[in-house]
């Protein structure tokens, strides 16, 4: 994921954004985000 980040030449500050996003997004479930699929993105999501 910073890989990728890094090449889009994306802000550090956008960069530490995204990275606190995953990192609560995988606390929310307990597991590591290449386990969690569409399903856990639809209850994380508020819409």
């Amino acid at each position: 994921m910073l890989k990728e980040m890094k090449l889009r030449n994306l802000s550090e500050k956008t960069v530490k954004s995204y990275i606190m996003q995953m990192e609560l997004y995988a606390r929310t479930f307990g597991k590591s985000p290449a386990a969690l699929g569409e399903v856990e993105i639809r209850k994380y999501m508020p819409i």
